[in-house]
């Protein structure tokens, strides 16, 4: 998965590079989706500046921190390894853009829905990171659920 979105990702911003002007508008769906060319040289809405280097660090820290967060799912859940394949995808899509240009490519511009122009990577990392959080609650809400009908009955 990862893989396959990595791919998405970079193909899509060469197309989009090829093809759009910067900061030029493309009606894609009026009044919905536009494509418009932006290079943003900042991380995470700008809370975190625009150093590739310490963006880049940044990316590999918070990859740690899924890994070790969600270790235990990794190795027993599909739906875990497909969504951190999201994540690892959109966000080395990030980093190669990042040590090649010193910024990201966007151009996916749903103005009215969402003030940021974001890439293919950036909905896949957050629908990744979603996923697993989310996945995470529900089947540690029905694991707990299992092991305590396994309890003994106590009588108070």
């Amino acid at each position: 998965m990862g893989g396959g979105t990595f791919l998405a990702d970079v193909i899509s911003k060469q197309i989009a590079v090829g093809s759009l002007h910067e900061n030029v508008r493309h009606v894609v769906i009026s009044g919905v989706l536009w494509w418009t060319l932006e290079r943003n040289p900042h991380h995470a809405f700008g809370l975190f500046g625009s150093s590739p280097r310490l963006l880049v660090a940044l990316a590999a820290v918070i990859l740690l921190v899924f890994w070790f967060a969600f270790r235990r799912e990794f190795e027993t859940s599909r739906r875990a390894r497909i969504t951190l394949g999201l994540v690892v995808g959109g966000a080395t899509g990030n980093t190669v853009d990042r040590l090649q240009h010193s910024s990201a490519v966007d151009f996916i511009d749903v103005a009215t829905l969402w003030p940021n122009i974001f890439y293919v990577g950036d909905v896949a990392i957050t629908l990744g990171a979603v996923a697993l959080i989310v996945g995470s609650i529900v089947t540690g809400g029905a694991r707990s659920q299992r092991a305590s009908r396994r309890l003994p009955f106590r009588r108070a």
